[in-house]
Formats: C-alpha cells, structure tokens, sequence
C-alpha cells in the first residue's frame, strides 16, 4: 500500500515555510525523502544533495515556464496536473507547429523531472551513490 500523498502545491506551504509547521498533519511529520536519508546516513555529501535539490528546482521551473508558454498560468495547481489538463485541452485542438513543440519540449521536461523526483525524493530505500 502507497502512503499517503498531499496534493502540491500545499496550501499551508508559504514561499519556503510551512504555516502550520507546529500542526501539520502526521504525513507531513513523518516524511523523509530518499535524499535526507541518504545524507543523513553518509552516502551522499551534503554539497551533492544541494546540487540534486537545485537541479529539481530548475527542471520544475522550466516545466512551469513551458505551462505558462502554453497557456495555462494556474499556480494552484500541482504541475502534473496542469500537465494532464494541458494535454487535453491540446488534444482537441489543431496545433501549430510552434504549439506542437511546445507541448513536445513540456512532455520532455515533466518526464526529466519525474526520473530526477523518483530516483532522488520518493520514499523507499537509501540508495547509494555509484
């Protein structure tokens, strides 16, 4: 069985703090990335694990500026989701040229990010560095 996930953004989340960091729900308690713990057990460097973070900020960002290139500016709602709507609404419609690399560059940037949230965010197992 899968824990629980929140859907992002949260709303409690505000720029980089937590608004009801004292409160927050037990999921929020308890989650440890596979990226913490393999800081915290020695298997990757902190500088390493900055890196990673800063990489997954610059690939969610560009995903975002290709929503945005591609119309759809809804901040409230998790960049997979915008994705999907995105691709709905783009499935009905006759695109561009310009439209249809757009749309193919958005596909490559969600999946890049999703390998780099997978292999280095997820809950599991520690993995170690190679």
């Amino acid at each position: 069985m899968r824990p629980l996930r929140l859907t992002q953004p949260c709303a409690a989340f505000d720029d980089c703090r937590c608004r009801v960091y004292p409160d927050r729900p037990q999921y929020c308690r308890e989650f440890e990335c596979v990226l913490f713990k393999s800081v915290r057990a020695g298997h990757t460097e902190l500088g390493a694990a900055l890196r990673i973070i800063r990489t997954a900020r610059e690939r969610a960002e560009k995903v975002r500026r290709l929503l945005r290139k591609l119309e759809d500016a809804d901040e409230q709602l998790s960049l997979s989701a915008r994705f999907r709507r995105s691709g709905k609404r783009l499935q009905e419609c006759d695109l561009d040229e310009e439209t249809a690399d757009s749309y193919a560059q958005l596909t490559l940037a969600v999946h890049d990010l999703n390998l780099l949230l997978g292999d280095a965010f997820y809950p599991g197992e520690v993995k170690r560095d190679a």
